[in-house]
């Protein structure tokens, strides 16, 4: 059964910081999405247990993809084509551009 799109709450905050408020602000109520491909599934199925949704797309920090000589960290809510397309990426992670 379809769920109702009345029955959701969809914010988008401006930056990080707001994000984690509300996330800290009601733990387990809120679920941050970025590109809602598996949020449609379980929403076209009626089975998408979060009411309260948070876009992060826009959240600069989140897509970022930062490389320092001991490791390298993959924001949440970097795309996949970016990560392919990153030099480091793909040359010193072969297998993760090619995943």
């Amino acid at each position: 059964m379809r769920s109702d799109p009345a029955e959701y709450k969809l914010v988008s905050p401006g930056n990080l910081p707001a994000v984690l408020s509300l996330l800290a602000g009601e733990p387990a109520q809120w679920l941050p999405i970025a590109g809602g491909t598996d949020v449609m599934v379980l929403y076209s199925a009626g089975k998408l247990p979060n009411r309260k949704l948070i876009n992060i797309w826009n959240i600069l920090e989140l897509r970022q993809i930062e490389v320092s000589p001991d490791r390298i960290r993959i924001g949440a809510a970097c795309t996949y084509t970016a990560l392919r397309r990153h030099d480091i990426v793909s040359r010193e992670f072969p297998l993760l551009a090619m995943a």
